[in-house]
């Protein structure tokens, strides 16, 4: 959440989005450098946490998107649209909370 919420990682957002039409290889480059790069960690990550019994996942893309998106919710989009222009340690970390909250009340062990 840090890079994505960083000022940097903004900028590099708004030039690829806005720059994929002309440039498309631009935008596969930054997908499978930046979100592609996340995706993987968390699905191996959570297919560590289903042997441990910690999780019960059956489809590992679809809870991977979920859990980015749901990081992203609030925050990131008012920032991208300069809603606000920067964001305190506690708004990220309510979000971070929330984040693991509802994805464990889909994934959680039961």
């Amino acid at each position: 959440m840090a890079v994505l919420l960083s000022d940097f990682g903004r900028k590099i957002f708004r030039i690829c989005v806005a720059e994929t039409e002309r440039f498309p290889d631009l935008g596969r480059q930054f997908f499978e450098c930046g979100p592609q790069v996340e995706r993987d960690k968390l699905k191996t990550y959570f297919r560590e946490a289903v042997q441990r019994g910690e999780l019960q996942i059956e489809d590992f893309d679809l809870a991977a998107e979920q859990w980015m998106a749901l990081c992203r919710a609030e925050l990131f989009p008012r920032l991208i649209f300069n809603i606000k222009d920067s964001v305190s340690d506690a708004e990220i970390d309510r979000l971070a909370r929330a984040t693991v909250e509802m994805f464990l009340a889909r994934y959680g062990a039961r």
